[in-house]
């Protein structure tokens, strides 16, 4: 008896086991990927999620302080709301912390588009319309922030890449000249996912400002963190 036994338990055992999936759960945004493959979602490129708000906020220059939220409107594409304290616009000359402190309140409206997101790129499309107050002195302007950022997926976690900056600033300061600038700032960019809905972000780059007032060098330097709900 003891050998029919055995078989009765080696079928029930290989038919319980064919009965569990294996892999990790349908929840999770790693599912289903190869370990080279782009995340679900991301911050920096063009993973736009199906559905969920993300929530952001970045420190650094020449965003001293930033925050947003995003949620997607139709496929592909986020629209959200942000708002932060800006010094200089990307060009440290333009920052004494004296009378000329070129600082200001900037808040508006942001998208976000996905050009491509496989199983190994994922590259984005940001742009905004942004309206500014500037600090400790009269007067306003409007800002186009524009931004294209490619990553390639190291692992199921980490993306590392690279963004081209291009805002357009006009500014109408109080008793003075309008002014108008062009950063164009390239450089790299980085995003770590710790847990499924929670990444860090990091980017830094150099490049020409095209300004009325002349050319100087631009530069931004920003570490993030985001949360998708």
């Amino acid at each position: 008896m003891m050998a029919p036994t055995c078989l009765l338990t080696a079928t029930l055992a290989l038919g319980v086991a064919q009965g569990v999936p294996a892999g990790p759960s349908g929840d999770d945004p790693f599912a289903a990927r190869p370990e080279s493959a782009a995340l679900s979602w991301d911050l920096l490129g063009g993973g736009v999620p199906d559905g969920g708000a993300l929530l952001r906020a970045e420190l650094g220059f020449s965003r001293l302080l930033e925050a947003g939220v995003e949620v997607p409107v139709v496929d592909g594409f986020l629209m959200g709301a942000t708002i932060g304290i800006d010094v200089g616009h990307f060009t440290p000359s333009n920052v004494d912390f004296g009378d000329g402190v070129d600082g200001a309140l900037v808040f508006g409206l942001t998208g976000r588009y996905r050009l491509v997101h496989d199983s190994e790129w994922t590259i984005g499309l940001r742009a905004g319309l942004l309206g500014s107050a500037q600090l400790g002195r009269a007067g306003g302007g409007v800002r186009v922030p524009l931004r294209v950022s490619a990553l390639y997926a190291i692992d199921r976690t980490f993306l590392l890449g690279a963004m081209v900056d291009a805002p357009i600033r006009l500014e109408f300061p109080a008793r003075l000249d309008a002014i108008f600038s062009f950063p164009l700032v390239v450089g790299l960019a980085a995003e770590f996912h710790l847990l499924p809905s929670l990444a860090l972000t990091a980017m830094a780059g150099l490049g020409p400002a095209l300004d009325t007032r002349g050319v100087e060098t631009a530069f931004r330097g920003q570490i993030g963190v985001g949360y998708r709900l």
